[in-house]
């Protein structure tokens, strides 16, 4: 019975890093990174734009989760972030972008670099992490805002993504998340987004005569004390 089990586990994590490494084949390849600004910069600034609107950013520090080539990052620089910030702690801004992707990664950094001149905060404050979702290297109880867009559809396991996201998350904090339609009915999400957290709110499009931006469901998750 033992052996059957453990057998069992073995395939499962198999299966699992087969997924992972795929994953990271896949954004890692250079005609994906060279692409991928054009061909998803406006699709996600509109996701930005429906997830800000109406929880406008407030907490000085942001967890972009899945942060790819940094479209976020590019969005708050556009929306002048820094000036329309809202702070309750003196402390400087800080983005940590997250990424299973070297590659996406590496383009980002260039962006950050043609920036370096910059006085800005959201330039000086923005650290980039090559890392797991599913076992991220932060302390608990440490971001006040999380962004996981269009990324979370890649886990092998939502549910553990979910409480990584839930476990650094400050109380009162804030997830912005959108997730594949195709990937999972709105209620199989909204459970599990109900199962850590506490408040859970779906975010309609303002656009919704753009059918393109129906693509992913839309969620606002909130960490309660």
């Amino acid at each position: 019975m033992e052996r059957k089990v453990q057998k069992k586990y073995n395939q499962g994590k198999k299966l699992e890093k087969t997924k992972k490494q795929k994953m990271k084949e896949r954004y890692n390849s250079l005609s994906y990174v060279e692409t991928y600004d054009r061909r998803y910069y406006n699709l996600q600034f509109e996701k930005f734009n429906n997830l800000t609107q109406e929880y406008p950013i407030i907490g000085e520090n942001i967890l972009d989760f899945g942060a790819g080539t940094g479209l976020l990052w590019d969005f708050l620089q556009k929306n002048n972030y820094q000036q329309h910030h809202i702070s309750q702690s003196p402390d400087p801004i800080r983005i940590v972008g997250i990424d299973l992707s070297r590659s996406m990664l590496n383009r980002f950094y260039h962006k950050i670099e043609n920036h370096l001149t910059s006085s800005e905060a959201i330039v000086k404050g923005t650290h980039l992490i090559c890392c797991d979702g599913e076992n991220l290297p932060f302390r608990s109880a440490c971001f006040s805002n999380v962004f996981a867009l269009t990324t979370l559809q890649n886990l092998p396991h939502l549910a553990q993504g979910l409480k990584e996201m839930q476990r650094i998350s400050k109380n009162n904090g804030i997830q912005r998340i959108s997730y594949l339609r195709k990937s999972i009915e709105k209620e199989e999400l909204e459970r599990h987004l109900s199962a850590k957290f506490e408040e859970v709110q779906e975010i309609k499009p303002h656009s919704p005569e753009k059918i393109e931006y129906s693509e992913d469901w839309l969620f606002i998750a909130k960490k309660k004390e």
